[in-house]
């Protein structure tokens, strides 16, 4: 009987990664067009591992050419939506330490004004996963700064936290600030600029001169 367990675990498991492309992850690691191509693979994937929350979210994270580099909410966005939507809720349902896959859905909730999750409640789980994570600081600020969400008091703490940690400590991060102030909302705006004259003015008098 456990010899067959065994035989069967394995089984599962060797399907699913046969079934994987051999590169996938998070997006700002791969090209968006070889994800989106990668789908079927990546759908077969999450099928076979069935509750693998890592395939889930690499299925999710295909969707991302569609959803994310798209300027306009025309219907084929919004198809791709009720397709990716439930994708992350399964990954996030199995794993729900998937910090990108907060991220990611917080950045989706926030351009096509889905009424859950909203858009602050994802953008805090990914602090709450993984909050000194540095890699993540650039896309994570640059999806605060354009939302309405620094209207809530612990997510501006947050996000208060990494601008003064980059600005202190992180000399080579700041452009992820400028990128992120380009297209700030006022809110982002403000916080980035009062952060600035208290800890560096210099930046923030060359930051108000760069032509956006």
């Amino acid at each position: 009987m456990f010899a067959g367990a065994l035989a069967a675990a394995g089984t599962w498991t060797l399907t699913a990664e046969l079934a994987r492309p051999p590169r996938n992850g998070f997006p700002i690691n791969v090209n968006y067009q070889s994800a989106a191509e990668q789908r079927p693979q990546l759908a077969r994937a999450a099928y076979f591992g069935m509750v693998r929350g890592d395939l889930w979210a690499n299925l999710f994270f295909s969707f991302a050419d569609s959803l994310f580099t798209q300027n306009d909410r025309d219907f084929g966005a919004i198809a791709t939506v009720n397709e990716a939507l439930p994708t992350a809720e399964r990954a996030l349902s199995y794993a729900p330490y998937q910090t990108a896959v907060w991220l990611l859905l917080s950045d989706m909730a926030g351009k096509y004004e889905l009424p859950k999750p909203k858009s602050g409640d994802a953008l805090k789980m990914s602090y709450y996963t993984a909050p000194y994570k540095t890699s993540l600081i650039p896309l994570r600020l640059s999806i605060a700064m354009r939302s309405d969400a620094l209207g809530d008091t612990e997510l501006k703490q947050f996000v208060e936290r990494d601008l003064r940690m980059i600005l202190t400590a992180q000399p080579e991060m700041r452009p992820a600030i400028v990128t992120a102030y380009a297209k700030a909302s006022a809110d982002g705006r403000h916080l980035v600029e009062s952060i600035a004259q208290e800890v560096d003015a210099s930046f923030l008098s060359s930051l108000k001169k760069t032509n956006f």
